[in-house]
């Protein structure tokens, strides 16, 4: 069966370790962070209720958890390469068509496909990585990929932030294409080629009776399972990051330019300390980490709640991404490692299902709660309990992960 892990991947710079999509992130990552820091304002104001929001995201991620898994179907047929270029083309079309929108319905169905071809470009990126690491440097490798991402998130709100304030809400549309066209330019001048080895002799196209087959066989293996469950457990923390705090912000009368410059804080614990998190794995495996960063997490977000301050949930916004930032590169350390090199592909689909999930689960939970109990720090309650059982989780790991 023709697999891409059986490709060779040049490029006309000698970059064995893959830096140049860690750059490629960068440029991804400003575009989407300058994007979801306004964007939540946008719909709150097009849905004329806050609570609302949470449910438009719970949508959007059943979409997200459809194209997971349709991933790898698609990967396994197609040029990562061709599959990049024509999802990053594709979502710049749609950002540019989001200024003409008026109402939520024609938003949506322009946002809708955006959302996918940015989610099946970062999959496709993430496998990149995997294709240029050995397994001696993968974390390494994670480590810098998402370092470079974070980065990205670093700048992004900010420049997301003053767009609005001094353009309006609508100018990040143009500001996020802006940074995919040069992201776009710079994946192209790389020329690329996926050598397909068996290409005339051997091709094999996955069916959808197949597809079902590997999300039996990822199930059926318990440490799969396990790296399933810690990046459900990430993510939950991320959905109600990216959609409650912009509100929760505003709720305290703060304007798009300062929403913008604390989630740029926020994002600042990733950017120091993932690299860290990266050599600390390459050493020590990711076990203890993981357990230190979802505890992290836990015991900020309860402090948050029992504390109940609109200021103190400003400093969780910012220190509980120390916790996110040992999850977040080692989550897809302990993916690859875990699968056989040669599966990384027919499963990655299936594993980033747990992206989507999470964003389905957390903000429904959240707005479902809030329906009920008007006290927003109730959201930081449920987060920090949720956060306490995945750190439970980290911890049945086998020690040579």
């Amino acid at each position: 069966m023709l697999r891409f892990a059986t490709y060779k991947i040049d490029t006309h710079h000698l970059n064995k370790d893959g830096k140049i999509f860690a750059k490629i992130a960068l440029l991804n990552f400003l575009a989407a962070s300058c994007f979801w820091a306004i964007f939540p304002l946008i719909l709150a104001e097009k849905l004329q209720n806050q609570n609302n929001v949470g449910y438009y995201y719970s949508v959007l991620s059943i979409v997200g958890a459809v194209i997971s898994i349709f991933s790898t179907y698609v990967f396994c047929k197609y040029s990562k390469v061709y599959i990049t270029k024509i999802a990053l083309f594709s979502a710049i079309v749609l950002l540019i068509l989001m200024n003409l929108t008026e109402n939520i319905y024609q938003l949506g169905i322009l946002d809708i496909p955006r959302a996918v071809c940015v989610l099946i470009s970062n999959m496709a990126l993430a496998i990149f990585v995997k294709d240029f690491s050995k397994k001696n440097n993968l974390a390494l490798n994670e480590g810098r990929y998402f370092r470079y991402s974070n980065i990205g998130c670093l700048i992004g709100p900010t420049l997301g932030g003053l767009s609005a304030k001094f353009f309006g809400n609508e100018s990040i549309f143009t500001l996020s294409s802006i940074f995919l066209i040069i992201s776009l330019a710079y994946f192209n001048h790389q020329h690329i080629i996926i050598k397909h080895k068996h290409i005339n002799d051997d091709l094999h196209e996955e069916g959808i009776k197949e597809l079902f087959h590997n999300i039996y066989s990822y199930f059926k293996n318990i440490e799969l399972i396990k790296v399933f469950l810690i990046a459900l457990g990430l993510n939950l923390w991320w959905s109600i990051r990216s959609v409650y705090v912009p509100l929760t912000i505003t709720n305290l009368g703060f304007s798009q330019d300062i929403i913008g410059f604390i989630i740029t804080l926020g994002i600042l614990p990733l950017v120091i300390f993932e690299g860290i998190a990266g050599k600390l794995a390459q050493k020590n495996g990711v076990r203890k980490y993981l357990f230190f960063g979802f505890l992290l997490i836990s015991i900020l977000c309860l402090l948050g709640f029992f504390i109940q301050s609109s200021y103190f949930i400003i400093a969780i916004i910012i220190l509980a991404n120390i916790g996110a930032a040992f999850i977040e590169p080692l989550k897809d350390t302990y993916f690859f490692e875990a699968t056989a090199r040669n599966n990384a592909e027919k499963f990655y689909g299936i594993y980033n299902i747990a992206e989507p999930i999470g964003f389905f689960i957390g903000p429904i939970i959240a707005s479902i709660t809030l329906s009920f109990i008007s006290n927003p720090y109730i959201v930081w309650g449920e987060i920090g309990l949720i956060s306490l059982m995945f750190a439970g989780v980290s911890l049945l790991i086998k020690k040579k992960f």
